[in-house]
């Protein structure tokens, strides 16, 4: 891949990527809002709430971290 190729990859998915972080942290203020907290006294919910959370904030910083990789190794 070229390089101004990879970079434009790179900025789009940069942005991409903080988006995604940006949400999950607006989602979790808005069930905050909207349930007073954001453990709901489930375990199990509470279990598969966070680690989604946490999958979707790894996501956004693999996708930047991959591109950025991309980018510096293009020809």
């Amino acid at each position: 891949m070229k390089k101004a190729v990879a970079l434009s990859h790179f900025i789009g998915q940069l942005i991409l990527g903080i988006l995604q972080i940006v949400a999950v942290f607006g989602y979790v203020m808005l069930f905050q809002e909207l349930f007073g907290s954001i453990f709901t006294g489930s375990t199990y919910v509470d279990m598969v709430y966070l680690s989604t959370l946490a999958f979707l904030v790894i996501h956004g910083l693999w996708r930047i971290i991959d591109n950025f990789v991309a980018w510096r190794n293009a020809d």
